[in-house]
């Protein structure tokens, strides 16, 4: 079960990273709430660095949730494949 969130985001999630519902602008705690639910954990600190259009309203830097969940997306399919686990039976013999 996952743990709650210190400061709630006010939304439901859907299924799948749909940005026509989710809202369209959303800070970085917000962002790296969403980040979590679909790709994995994320810390809003780390987005400080991510190549983001940031606006700042009423003091607070705010993104588009669109161009996020692209950026993110590109990220995670070029991330690379790792195989881990035990070596196979066969292959500790074999070496």
């Amino acid at each position: 079960m996952p743990r709650p969130l210190s400061t709630p985001i006010g939304f439901d999630f859907p299924l799948e990273p749909d940005p026509a519902l989710l809202p369209r602008f959303a800070d970085r705690k917000q962002l790296a709430a969403i980040h979590t639910r679909y790709f994995g954990p994320q810390s809003h600190r780390t987005l400080e660095s991510w190549p983001l259009d940031w606006r700042r309203v009423n003091g607070r830097a705010v993104a588009s949730v669109a161009q996020f969940i692209a950026e993110a997306q590109r990220r995670f399919d070029e991330a690379p494949l790792i195989r881990g686990g035990r070596r196979s039976f066969t292959e500790q013999h074999t070496a």
